[in-house]
């Protein structure tokens, strides 16, 4: 083999493993900000229908309580406002220690892919505060506060949880 002034030094077979690595390493980085944002979506889909369930269950029992019939749990006899107020727990806040299994604790039966919807309703005619720019209360009025616990259901491991507040007047 006669040697000549332009002789071939094979670059072409590093150059394309080099290439080829590149376009791994971009295909794998592209794979990971896929995973990471269908792992973003999934949680603000779980949030949203966490927040929707408590939301049900706020306004279920805001609801119940001015038509004084509320529903405890699917299949059961309405109750009247009085009988489902939840007992104060003394040092804590009721949705401190939440009463899920007590009666005055009403469920609501939310589609499967809903979530899951509790509330309970306290009478806080004595224990509320004025606020600043009130200068006297109505003592014959009745407050209650509503506070409602939505979870998202639809995985194993229900991640997501909202808890919402409304003061009633009557």
């Amino acid at each position: 083999m006669a040697n000549t002034k332009f002789s071939q030094t094979g670059i072409a077979l590093p150059m394309v493993l080099i290439f080829l690595v590149l376009m791994m390493l971009i295909g794998a980085v592209a794979m990971r900000n896929v995973t990471l944002d269908e792992k973003m979506a999934a949680n603000s889909r779980n949030q949203q229908l966490a927040f929707q369930a408590a939301e049900s269950g706020l306004r279920y029992c805001e609801t119940g309580a001015q038509k004084n019939s509320i529903i405890p749990k699917a299949g059961a006899a309405a109750q009247p406002l009085d009988r489902m107020i939840t007992t104060p727990v003394a040092g804590a806040n009721v949705w401190d220690t939440w009463p899920a299994t007590a009666p005055t604790t009403a469920t609501l039966g939310l589609p499967a892919a809903s979530g899951a919807a509790q509330c309970v309703i306290e009478d806080v005619t004595t224990t509320i505060a004025m606020g600043g720019t009130q200068v006297t209360r109505d003592v014959s009025a009745k407050v209650y506060r509503v506070t409602a616990f939505g979870v998202d259901t639809t995985f194993a491991s229900a991640n997501a949880k909202v808890m919402l507040q409304s003061y009633l007047k009557f």
